[in-house]
């Protein structure tokens, strides 16, 4: 009977596994929950379902089954290392990374479970771990191109700037047309430009336009052809790229224009109930956050490193922890930082219970410490929930040159993020929109929001590092313009590194494309945002 049973157990898993590879989600769930019911006792049967559940995006539910299948068998690192990625995916880091931990304390073997457990660790800023996890991996397949790029962003991460560039090339070695390689490779200054410019023309031209490595093989000839004055011929690989990458991922600019008119109905039904000035509503030893928001490239890196010269400002990097709030309180799982959908929810938000879980989760981070930075850019479409839930929260605004900041926009290639970025018309309408909404949330909470110029930050940061430290509270020192003065690490990752101090090389760069970018600015200038060339 015992076989028999182990049998029809082994004949479940597989359909399970089947209709999942198959992507029929509806008879996989019913399938792993039939399961379940007649094997209560099976932990493989709860890990499927749960696997099932990632599939669709619903984390929560995934979360709940692992810890099911865990309770039943908590010596598989398997289950651990897909916990702590269902935990990653719902907003949970901090959860996340200790799961992860205890998979790497059941000592695994598998490529792949140590690659997981190395990609979620890195995820929680915890580099160190993560790079020993690959160089495991990297044992058993020491070729593996994809393992050996996760070595170098780690040692990049970790300030090991030679090994990192020891390893790019080692993974262009072995996958000679790897796009990623080479843009990671482009931008490395120290390195070899003319030579790596010599190999990357003729892949340029050989490597399939349709393929994922293209755009980034565009981008890295881009970054070498502008490093060597080359700026006809960089703008052309740049606009190749740009086009490329656009066609694949996919952007709605009208279902974006809806989130920000959904916005702005949100910010003037929320104005009345909003606290116009900073108040002391957190309790005794909550942060106090601070808010760096703005479009992407817009310097909010600069800012945050300014506040953390601070001993009493705790950098708390780039985290989603009060989207993760938002979506928690109203039970709704998303895959995107903000979608159509859940703008539409946000006037349901119980604004005492969202307030009550982020002081939590702040205080579970970093203690009672006095400040803690966010300096998730994005942000800025959340500045008036923000200002609603936390009355005590500073929210500092990045703004740049219009022109300079779409350009770096424009030539920085993403894989996920900022969609918009690709085509000179949907980057012109999203930041026309964003400038719209910003102006309005600062009209209406004027004194909330502080609005930093990066142009004169970087020209004269002692007198725009005064404003900022007045405005978050805190004591200032002329030292504290230097942005490299102390450098602590931050408590996640997502910030560039600054090795430099301030400086204006980046002012006005776009002006070397300026005939390439006309259908940008013209579009731009349409919006009074800036001034048509003559």
């Amino acid at each position: 009977m015992q076989d028999l049973a182990e049998q029809r157990a082994r004949r479940d898993l597989k359909r399970i596994r089947q209709y999942l590879d198959e992507e029929n989600y509806a008879a996989a769930v019913a399938a792993a929950e039939a399961s379940i019911l007649r094997f209560p006792r099976l932990p493989a049967a709860r890990y499927w379902a749960a696997m099932v559940h990632l599939a669709q995006g619903r984390q929560r539910q995934a979360i709940e089954r692992l810890r099911e299948a865990i309770g039943l068998d908590g010596e598989r690192p398997a289950y651990y290392a897909a916990l702590a990625r269902a935990q990653l995916a719902y907003g949970d880091v901090h959860p996340a990374i200790a799961s992860a931990m205890r998979g790497v304390a059941l000592n695994p073997l598998s490529v792949a479970i140590l690659d997981g457990l190395a990609q979620v660790l890195r995820e929680g800023g915890a580099h160190e771990q993560a790079l020993l996890l690959i160089d495991r991996a990297l044992e058993q397949r020491p070729r593996d191109p994809e393992l050996l790029l996760s070595r170098s962003f780690l040692l990049r991460s970790l300030g090991r700037d030679d090994e990192a560039l020891d390893v790019l090339q080692r993974v262009i070695q072995v996958a000679p047309a790897h796009g990623r390689a080479h843009w990671s490779l482009s931008r490395v200054e120290d390195s070899d430009a003319a030579g790596h410019l010599a190999a990357l023309l003729p892949l340029a031209s050989s490597v399939d336009g349709g393929s994922a490595d293209a755009p980034w093989i565009d981008y890295a000839l881009y970054h070498r052809l502008e490093s060597l004055g080359r700026h006809d011929e960089a703008v052309a690989a740049l606009q190749c790229g740009a086009a490329r990458q656009r066609r694949r991922i996919p952007f709605d600019a009208s279902g974006n224009a809806r989130i920000f008119a959904l916005m702005k109905s949100h910010l003037l039904a929320w104005e009345k109930a909003t606290d116009k000035v900073h108040a002391a509503a957190a309790g005794a030893g909550d942060p106090v956050p601070i808010f760096i928001l703005g479009m992407p490239r817009s310097g909010t890196t600069l800012v945050e490193r300014l506040l953390g010269n601070h001993e009493a400002v705790v950098q708390g990097g780039e985290s989603h922890e009060f989207a993760t709030c938002v979506q928690h309180v109203l039970d709704a799982q998303h895959h995107s930082f903000l979608d159509e959908p859940l703008a539409r929810r946000l006037g349901e938000l119980d604004w005492p219970a969202l307030a009550a879980l982020y002081r939590t989760r702040l205080r579970e981070r970093f203690g009672s410490v006095p400040f803690v930075t966010e300096k998730l850019p994005a942000n800025y479409i959340y500045a008036a929930a923000i200002a609603r839930a936390l009355p005590e929260a500073r929210l500092v605004r990045v703004l740049r040159e219009p022109m300079d900041n779409c350009f770096s926009l424009f030539r920085q290639m993403y894989s996920g993020v900022n969609p918009f970025s690709f085509d000179q018309a949907e980057l012109a309408q999203h930041y026309v929109a964003y400038e719209e909404w910003m102006r309005q949330v600062a009209a209406v909470l004027p004194d909330r929001l502080l609005t930093i110029r990066y142009e004169q930050l970087v020209s004269a940061p002692v007198l725009v590092g005064r404003a900022l430290y007045r405005f978050c509270g805190l004591e200032w020192n002329d030292d504290f313009a230097d942005p490299t003065h102390v450098n602590r690490p931050v408590a996640l990752p997502g910030t560039v590194r600054v090795d430099e101090p301030l400086h204006t090389r980046f002012v006005g760069r776009w002006r070397r494309y300026e005939a390439a970018l006309q259908p940008l600015q013209r579009l731009l200038a349409a919006a009074g945002l800036v001034q048509r060339s003559a």
